[in-house]
């Protein structure tokens, strides 16, 4: 067979360094990767060419990777484009201040730029939860190695390791490089960092080039561990030029991925900074040009306008709000790493789940057994002991041909154990011989003496193997011809049960009179069938309520996994991912994943891209194949959350849009993930309603916000048309826009969930924060409002003219502002602490009372307007104390406008709320 290497990865990102071959070396014979390789099985390499070998190819390292430094992680806090319009603002109002010898505007420079320090402080901290998952899988490398050089065995650091080494390895130590295994004695390694195979046993021989790396047996991979015995094995690649090194380049390509809520945030910032500039240019044109301001004075009301119309503490609040939900999520038994990835999970619209560990509890079982006298029994733990003797002499065999090394073979001790036989360490002394497992064979056998001077053959392994190394069968307690209609039977039960989705093991002897010369495979022949036993990794109980609550939801879950089709599809239909009526087409498996990996997701046609949405259930996939699932899904516009646990995961969980990892999963994909669970799969389903929640709380404060916003420009537009003066400082507008919010918004943050949040289809990826009804809702708001601050403004000039002061009086002015600067506080406080508190619901539905956190801001509020009315320089009182009730009835009118238009919206106005009916399981 001859090899020809495919497009060969970098060794390191230096392209100076030459490119090792990535060539199929399981396919090669053992022979053939010494000599590919020139090295010595015996002695290794010598010094001087490792050192060759080093310059040639590099270090035995993944590349590092440059970090942003401090000082270019605060500036790109600062350079957020609503800070850089507070900080103009704060220089203009600093200037103007010296310029006319007038310290209150130092004083206003001195807040807004306390605000600015605020927002970017907030903002660094939370930029500062930097993904270390690269650091992470780079630490999974500083380990030692054990090597032959010039016939002695050394040990040197992982990183001087190069492709020819001949490594030594025993129980206990990790692979530093990709190898070839040459020779190995009851070898096993822990693989689930890679693979997911928590013990795979390992020897030497040849396997087909097809195999994919789960089933590599005769190969070790960087970063696994020897879980038993001896190997020595050449290695074949090092650095970038490994498995690790494939999913680091994967992971280092893997797109990061904003939550709909940050990129709409981004968008809502974007909007709010054009229109605050095109509006403060208007307002200052008309000031300058009809009312004749000077300059100075007009970018005055420049600075003033500004403040009213961005959205101060917009950054704080939403980063309170997620910080509320995620300390929700944890007695939901989900912790967040990342704030925004809290409202992400409440938008996903698909879940791709691993199957084992996460929708299976990883623990092998044995459920059913079949032998041609029994027929097919189910197993009792109560009945074991009482069956008949062929059951026996096939648990017999179960028991024998046994290493308890992995999941299924302690599955079979288990159940020999239930049948009364012991599985200790002395059942092993009878073994003369074995014949080991590996993956080309897909079998094993013991030869065990028997105690009378003979020897029986004990041997398991896939029934399409074992079966046609059997001439008899035990039938009526003695072995018959095997005829073709005995076989057929045996394998109609075979495809029985791996359609339910078992893994079956098939059970065959043979007796020696005389021991064999050698035990080797050649005296696997002439077997004795005895029996079959199904093996199953059962889900676990709670997550076909999941499933059925994330239905409801209208969120699909997918099950993505590296088991066979029939396996895969039986699991899914138990848990309800798919249909009970759902065939093996409805499950894409890995030859067919694979060829969508290698055209690349953004390639795929309209046809596959619409076939890889529609399945629920993926099976045979590797690591590669999950990134083009992932990114197929968003391609098509889908929200997508993936979970894992192990390093095979980690591109994919970075590549969604929320990435999940099991709180016992490597500490590589906890790393790369947004979400970690620490309950069972139920937990996502509890997070996602809480996810939700935090929407909902967002777009209540933004919708207040906008509201007050858009009423403080209003007022000051009239004004200007109108010919007034400013109705209110800056001052006053920094207490409305960040004291005065503060509280009130905090208190939105906590408020309870709607009831039927569960019962919504998720929010497109394309809906904006604002929708519709809110768009009208805060133009109404801005509209009444701003009539009523231009009442309050006329109301009050006409008190102080009424004291006979004039209007040119800096007193009367004063006086005006501060009433006006009432008149809000008080609309202000009633609408956020009780009318605001739901889009859809009145007052009286909710609860007066039902969210104590907005009695108590309200308090706090009206304590920081007093304030600011009697304490800080904003103003003269005299006309708030004596037009307090005219005052307070203006103030009444805007929450009874927004809860008459909520009562009016139920019965004279359809809904903007699309109706969808929640997705049925996936059908054939």
């Amino acid at each position: 067979m001859t090899h020809q290497p495919s497009t060969p990865l970098p060794a390191t990102m230096d392209s100076s360094i030459a490119a090792q071959p990535i060539l199929p070396w399981w396919a090669f014979s053992e022979e053939e990767v010494i000599a590919q390789h020139a090295t010595d099985p015996i002695n290794g390499l010598t010094d001087a060419e490792a050192s060759t070998r080093l310059a040639k190819y590099g270090e035995n390292a993944l590349p590092e990777e440059e970090k942003e430094s401090f000082l270019a992680s605060l500036i790109d806090a600062l350079t957020d484009p609503l800070a850089i319009v507070l900080t103009v603002a704060a220089i203009l109002s600093a200037g103007i201040g010296i310029a006319q010898g007038e310290p209150d505007k130092l004083q206003q420079a001195g807040w807004i730029m306390g605000i600015v320090v605020f927002m970017t402080i907030i903002g660094y901290v939370v930029d500062r939860s930097a993904d270390n998952a690269l650091a992470k899988l780079k630490e999974m490398q500083q380990i030692p190695a054990h090597i032959v050089r010039n016939g002695k065995r050394i040990e040197i650091n992982a990183e001087k390791v190069v492709p020819g080494d001949v490594l030594t390895l025993k129980q206990g130590d990790r692979v530093p490089a990709d190898a070839r295994i040459i020779q190995a004695t009851d070898a096993t390694a822990g693989e689930a960092v890679l693979t997911g195979e928590p013990e795979t046993e390992k020897h030497t021989g040849v396997l087909e080039e097809e195999a994919l790396i789960k089933d590599r047996s005769n190969m070790l991979h960087m970063g696994t561990f020897i879980e038993g015995g001896d190997v020595r094995a050449v290695v074949t690649n090092t650095g970038m030029a490994t498995e690790f090194g494939k999913i680091y380049k994967e992971l280092q390509e893997a797109e990061k991925t904003d939550t709909p809520l940050q990129r709409q945030l981004e968008k809502l910032g974007n909007f709010i900074l054009v229109g605050t500039l095109v509006i403060c240019v208007l307002v200052v044109l008309i000031y300058v040009v009809v009312q004749k301001y000077a300059i100075l004075d007009a970018l005055i009301v420049a600075v003033a306008l500004a403040i009213a119309f961005i959205p101060e503490a917009l950054g704080a609040i939403i980063t309170i709000a997620l910080a509320l939900g995620v300390r929700e999520m944890v007695g939901k038994k989900a912790i967040i790493r990342k704030l925004y990835a809290a409202e992400g999970l409440g938008s996903v619209s698909i879940v791709c789940t691993d199957k084992t560990g996460t929708i299976t509890f990883n623990k092998m079982t044995a459920t059913h057994v079949w032998t041609p006298d029994t027929g097919e029994v189910r197993l009792e733990a109560a009945e074991i002991k009482n069956r008949s003797k062929e059951f026996r002499r096939l648990l017999d065999v179960a028991r024998l041909c046994n290493n308890l090394k992995d999941g299924t073979e302690r599955a079979l001790g288990k159940l020999a154990e239930m049948a009364g036989f012991v599985m200790n360490e002395e059942r092993l002394l009878s073994r003369v011989g074995l014949v080991p497992f590996n993956s080309a064979r897909k079998m094993m056998s013991t030869l065990d003496h028997d105690g009378d001077g003979t020897h029986t053959l004990h041997a398991k392994g896939a029934p399409e193997v074992l079966l046609y190394r059997c001439a008899t069968v035990i039938e009526g307690g003695k072995a018959i011809p095997l005829t073709d209609d005995k076989r057929k039977r045996i394998q109609v039960q075979v495809l029985r049960f791996e359609r339910e989705g078992y893994r079956v093991l098939a059970f065959a002897e043979r007796e020696f009179d005389v021991l064999p010369p050698e035990v080797n495979d050649s005296v696997e022949e002439n077997l004795v069938f005895v029996g079959l036993i199904a093996i199953s990794d059962p889900p676990r109980s709670e997550v076909k309520q999941t499933v059925q609550h994330l239905r409801e939801a209208h969120i699909t879950a997918k099950m993505i996994t590296g088991d066979s089709a029939n396996t895969a599809l039986s699991i899914a239909r138990e848990v309800g991912i798919v249909s009970a009526e759902a065939t093996s087409h409805d499950v894409i498996d890995g030859v067919e994943m694979r060829r969508y990996t290698e055209k690349g997701a953004d390639n795929l046609t309209p046809e596959e891209l619409a076939r890889l949405v529609k399945t629920n259930v993926y099976a045979r996939v590797s690591p590669s194949d999950k990134v083009t699932i992932v990114r197929g899904l968003q391609r098509a516009g889908h929200l997508t959350a993936m979970t894992g646990d192990g390093v095979n995961d980690a591109a994919s969980l970075k590549q969604a849009d929320v990435g999940i990892a099991m709180a016992d999963g490597t500490e590589l994909a906890k790393e790369v993930s947004d979400v970690i669970l620490t309950g069972t799969y139920s937990a996502i389903g509890a997070a996602v309603q809480v996810g939700r929640t935090i929407l909902y709380r967002a777009r209540l404060y933004i919708h207040a916000l906008l509201s007050t916003n858009g009423s403080e420009v209003g007022a000051f537009i009239v004004a200007a048309l109108a010919g007034f003066p400013v109705p209110l400082t800056a001052i006053q507008l920094l207490v409305i826009n960040l004291l005065g919010d503060s509280w009130l918004s905090i208190a939105l943050a906590a408020e309870k969930e709607e009831p039927d949040v569960m019962q919504q289809p998720p929010r497109p990826s394309t809906e904006p924060v604002i929708t519709r009804y809110m768009w009208f809702s805060i133009g109404l708001q801005s509209i009444v409002v701003t009539i009523l601050l231009t009442i309050t403004f006329l109301i009050a000039r006409n008190y102080t003219r009424s004291i006979g002061l004039a209007d040119t009086d800096g007193v009367a002015l004063a006086m005006q502002q501060t009433a006006t600067f009432t008149m809000f506080m008080i609309q202000k406080i009633l609408r956020s602490a009780f009318t605001a508190r739901s889009l859809r619901f009145n007052l009286w539905e909710i609860g007066v009372f039902s969210n104590r956190w907005s009695l108590i801001a309200a308090v706090i509020t009206i304590g920081i307007a007093f304030a600011a009315i009697y304490i800080l320089p904003v103003g003269m009182n005299t006309a708030a104390m004596v037009l307090f009730p005219t005052l307070f009835l203006l103030g009444l009118i805007p929450p009874i406008v927004e809860e008459a238009v909520k009562f009016g919206r139920k019965f004279f106005v359809k809904p903007l709320v699309v109706t969808v009916v929640p997705a049925p399981a996936q059908k054939a």
